[in-house]
Formats: C-alpha cells, sequence, structure tokens
C-alpha cells in the first residue's frame, strides 16, 4: 500500500513540473533533458555492467547530444554523437578494460545514442508548429498506459514476466 501512495504522491508532483517544463521550452527543457538522461545513462550503465561501457563517455555524449539539438538543431544532435564515439575510443586506449574494443565502445555508443538521440529529438519536436501538443499525447499516453498496466497487474497479475530484472511486472499487466 506504502507504495502505491508513494506512486502516486510522486505523479501528482512529476507529472504537472514535467508538463509545465516542456510548455516553457528552452533552457527548462533542456535542463530536464539532461536530468533524464543522467538517470537513464545510469540505468543503462548498471544493465550492461558485464560488458564494461565506458560510462563517462556516455556521459558526455549524451549530454553533447542534448545541448548541440537545443543549441544547434540536428546537425549539432549528430555531432554530439560523432564526439562521442571518438570519446570512446579514446578513453578505451587509456582504460584498457578487459573487454575487446568493439564491445566497450559499442555498448557505450549504444546507451549514449539510445538516450541521447531519443531525449534530443523531443526537444528538437518541441521547436515545430504543434510540437508542445505532440510531446503531450506522447507523455499523456505513455503515463495512462503505465498506469493501466500497474493497476492491471496489481489486480491479475499472477505471471512473472522478469523476475529477475523486474520482480514486480506481470504479463497480466502488460496486456492490460
Amino acid at each position: 500500500m506504502r507504495s502505491l501512495i508513494n506512486r502516486i504522491a510522486v505523479a501528482i508532483v512529476a507529472l504537472p513540473i514535467v508538463l509545465g517544463l516542456v510548455y516553457v521550452g528552452g533552457w527548462a527543457l533542456l535542463g530536464l533533458g539532461l536530468a533524464v538522461a543522467l538517470l537513464a545513462v545510469h540505468e543503462y550503465a548498471e544493465l550492461v555492467r558485464p560488458l564494461q561501457p565506458l560510462v563517462l563517455a556516455a556521459y558526455l555524449g549524451a549530454g553533447a547530444m542534448l545541448v548541440g539539438a537545443s543549441l544547434g538543431g540536428l546537425e549539432w544532435l549528430l555531432g554530439g554523437l560523432l564526439a562521442t564515439l571518438v570519446v570512446a575510443f579514446v578513453m578505451q586506449g587509456f582504460a584498457g578494460t578487459s573487454q575487446p574494443a568493439t564491445v566497450s565502445v559499442g555498448s557505450t555508443m549504444l546507451g549514449a545514442a539510445w538516450i541521447g538521440l531519443g531525449i534530443g529529438h523531443v526537444l528538437l519536436l518541441r521547436d515545430l508548429e504543434h510540437g508542445v501538443l505532440a510531446i503531450f499525447t506522447v507523455l499523456l499516453a505513455v503515463f495512462a498506459a503505465d498506469t493501466f498496466a500497474f493497476f492491471g497487474g496489481r489486480l491479475v497479475g499472477r505471471h512473472r514476466m522478469a523476475p529477475v530484472m523486474s520482480p514486480r511486472k506481470t504479463w497480466e499487466g502488460f496486456v492490460t
């Protein structure tokens, strides 16, 4: 029950803040994007730890992509992606992980690109004519889907989906 109350409290506080920052745009949205990217790269690095990604390069790369998208558009977003590749190879030369360079640099690039390009395109989408409405629609649809999945899983969920990675997720919650 306490978990449910915490989730509701976070949703009541976080959802209006996120929607407000999307509406305001500019530096406020960039700050939100950087904070989300920081958390996402951390989560990604924990998931792929055995591959020994160059986590600092992933952080710097995702940040460079977001700042590039915000200040210079699509070209600078892609420039941040390419800079990530250079930084990852340089760091691989100094770090000398036990994984082959292709595995270490590849896992770094996958995480940085996945997160940086995704959030970077949200920043770019915001500047389109109906970009705010598009982002609001996606955010509210994801929020509603997660809410229904949570309650559906709590009510009828019996079969665990991925007990090691996410022990509370059920197939029934996924279907709802």
